[in-house]
């Protein structure tokens, strides 16, 4: 159940993001709730289920978004893969690592949405200026990781299983 909980946060999460978007007239570089859900799973939850639901919300978010078919998939599962991977050097349960991950998540994310955009020659304008909204977006991102990671760890608290998998 706690999953569904999740999955159902991610969209709720996805559709609110939308809503303000569009109220705010914002296109391409805005805060992208996915992210949080990508390093909170990549570091605290166990692999087999944080893949699968980093995937449901992947196509959902290619449903809302309206961009090619599996874009936003690819691009949240290659941020959760590297993430699993580099949780094996860092200290997955400190705040400081956490929100660490998150802005590189966020600066990795939004190169990859600017490049893209860029290949597929859409966007919102010259590629410096979508650069230097990424340092801004990342430093949101992380303002906004404590209510987002709060509301996602009170449906699906730290797990031990996550814990033990690098132990064994």
């Amino acid at each position: 159940m706690k999953w569904l909980g999740l999955l159902l946060l991610g969209i709720v999460l996805q559709m609110l993001d939308g809503v303000l978007c569009r109220s705010f007239h914002l296109q391409w570089m805005h805060p992208d709730p996915l992210l949080f859900f990508d390093v909170y799973l990549g570091l605290q939850c166990p692999a087999l289920p944080g893949g699968l639901l980093v995937l449901a919300l992947g196509f959902t978010a290619d449903s809302f978004a309206g961009t090619p078919r599996a874009m936003m998939v690819a691009n949240h599962l290659f941020l959760w893969m590297l993430i699993r991977w580099a949780r094996h050097f860092l200290a997955p349960g400190q705040r400081g690592v956490q929100l660490g991950t998150l802005l590189g998540a966020s600066l990795l994310y939004s190169l990859l949405i600017i490049m893209e955009l860029g290949l597929m020659e859409v966007g919102s304008g010259p590629i410096l200026v979508n650069l230097k909204a990424m340092f801004p977006l990342a430093g949101l991102h992380v303002l906004l990781a404590g209510l987002i990671w709060k509301m996602i760890s009170g449906i699906y608290p730290p797990s031990a299983e996550a814990e033990d998998e690098y132990v064994r």
